[in-house]
């Protein structure tokens, strides 16, 4: 196998793993792996999101806004990034930004119950 195939797939269990590791609540094993695969892959809007939700579920919005706005611009298609981005940028106290987001969102047909 070629280098960066196994590459690849390094990163693929090492995200795969990070998600075991969220869900089970186990956070600094998770963010740790999310920051693996964000070193080979600052753009991974899934490693981004997740590392910013991490942050939030910490009380960290600092950290959380600038990785959620990350997910969001590479993969604007993503309903629950618009949302957890609007959530983040509300507990930071910046609902002017938030409204225009969640304008955005909804001309480019963001809708639900969430919404």
């Amino acid at each position: 196998m070629s280098e960066p195939a196994a590459t690849e797939i390094d990163l693929n269990a090492a995200f795969q793993s990070a998600i075991a590791h969220h869900q089970a609540g186990r956070l600094s094993q998770a963010e740790m792996l999310y920051r693996v695969v964000l070193q080979a892959m600052p753009n991974h809007p899934d490693a981004n999101h997740n590392l910013g939700v991490i942050a939030m579920q910490l009380g960290q919005l600092d950290q959380a806004l600038p990785l959620l706005h990350t997910a969001l611009v590479n993969h604007l298609g993503h309903g629950r990034f618009w949302l957890s981005y609007i959530d983040a940028l509300l507990r930071a106290n910046r609902a002017d930004e938030a409204r225009q987001w969640l304008e955005q969102g909804q001309r480019g047909g963001l809708a639900g119950p969430e919404v």
